[in-house]
């Protein structure tokens, strides 16, 4: 089910605070899949995630009208790339 989700993850997202991006993860698929599964059943089983996961970086997009104006800009959260495809695996788990 993990080297689904990390197939089905779109390579042309940001990274996130540990800078993996989905083509490199794409490209160590075959060697990341074993260790990212216990990984992410620890995850799901302890109910927690990892300290690192919890991380990303905060990026202001501008939407429109007058660019001084901060009203014009949203928020948005650049997550690590494992924990993206975590939160898939565990929205098919749950």
């Amino acid at each position: 089910m993990v080297s689904r989700k990390i197939k089905a993850l779109k390579p042309n997202k940001a990274a996130g605070p540990d800078w993996i991006t989905f083509k490199l993860l794409r490209l160590d698929e075959p060697a990341i899949v074993s260790p990212l599964t216990k990984l992410y059943a620890r995850s799901i089983i302890k109910a927690e995630v990892y300290n690192q996961w919890k991380k990303a970086h905060l990026s202001l997009v501008f939407e429109k009208d007058d660019p001084t104006d901060k009203s014009n800009y949203r928020a948005i959260s650049l997550l690590n790339v494992p924990v993206k495809s975590l939160n898939r695996v565990y929205q098919t788990q749950c």
